[in-house]
């Protein structure tokens, strides 16, 4: 047995020194690639400043003036269809902007072309219930949560559309074409006053309960203070003080009830309602800092590329010209 542990321990140090060689070569070759591109940028020092140049004159193109894009959420109370249906309606909107087909997508939201030109991109996030309780947990916007997670569940009675504009003051148009299509969409709006019946219904219904309930309650109370005969005062009271909880905790259940139908209610006919308008910050996605990092990224690459081939043109132009060379 001792020697079986011996061996194992043996073996968890090789392969831990493995790792480490491992480790180790990784960490020179980062340094090795590191030292030539400093070596490259100093040899090729002109090449690199213009590099540089370009780089910070591409960045001021891209996050100045109507180029710079602003983000802002809208969170929609959905009472006719599910989220999943708004997800797709959303993402054939988008689809125009990928084709950079503004004109189309202003049509579809009876928007003016000043204000659809103005537009980078929609998207969908939803709202995620952990307990399946009906309560807002979280919104997710990583996108972490599955389509078929039965633990964490996507709400589908509620959305979040994230959008993408040049222009902060062009939101509120936004949002209003966007209520205002999914408010007149002749698939949509029969579903919502459907289920605004069905919900209206299911409010009377607590009612009448809640109602029946309370009747209950004060009818017990005045049979219990009418009778004399008392075999046992103490456990008397002790069953009352059991019926009153009960009956406190049936009103309560049946008050939380109809509390979670009130957005419903609210919205009417309705088949979206407002939970939370597009508020934009002055801040844009694409910040300066952001930006050049990105696109120094880009051509510092390209400035490598080209300095190995300044510094190997000899070679390759004799191997294309099909004499010897050494590459």
């Amino acid at each position: 047995m001792g020697k079986e542990q011996e061996q194992e321990e043996i073996d968890l140090f090789r392969a831990l020194e493995k790792i480490g060689i491992f480790i180790g070569g990784l960490f020179k070759k980062f340094v090795a690639a590191l030292g030539y591109t400093l070596k490259q940028s100093y040899r090729h020092k002109v090449m690199f400043l213009l590099t540089l140049a370009v780089s910070i004159a591409v960045t001021i193109y891209l996050t100045s003036g109507d180029k710079r894009v602003y983000k802002a959420n809208l969170s929609l109370c959905i009472n006719g269809g599910t989220a999943f249906m708004f997800e797709k309606y959303i993402e054939d909107m988008n689809d125009f902007l990928k084709d950079n087909d503004h004109e189309g997508l202003g049509k579809v939201l009876g928007l003016d072309s000043a204000t659809a030109s103005k537009m980078k991109f929609l998207e969908t996030r939803f709202f995620i219930d952990k307990n399946n309780d009906s309560i807002i947990d979280l919104i997710d916007y990583d996108e972490k949560y599955e389509d078929g997670d039965t633990i964490n569940v996507r709400m589908q009675d509620r959305i979040v559309i994230l959008a993408g504009m040049r222009d902060r003051e062009k939101f509120a148009d936004l949002q209003n074409a966007i209520v205002n299509y999914f408010n007149s969409h002749e698939y949509l709006v029969p579903m919502a006053k459907y289920r605004s019946k069905i919900t209206l219904d299911k409010v009377k219904m607590l009612e009448h309960d809640f109602d029946a309930i309370d009747s209950l309650q004060k009818k017990d109370f005045f049979e219990s203070a009418s009778q004399t005969f008392v075999l046992d005062r103490d456990k008397k009271m002790n069953l009352q003080i059991g019926k009153r909880e009960l009956y406190y905790d049936d009103k309560m259940k049946l008050f939380q009830e109809k509390e979670n139908l009130n957005e419903a209610v609210a919205s009417g006919d309705n088949v979206v309602a407002v939970m939370s308008p597009f508020m934009p910050t002055k801040k844009p996605i694409n910040t300066f800092a952001c930006t050049f990092l990105k696109v120094f990224a880009v051509a510092f690459v390209l400035f490598v590329i080209l300095t190995l081939l300044a510094d190997y043109r000899k070679k390759i132009c004799g191997y294309l010209s099909g004499g010897k060379s050494d590459i």
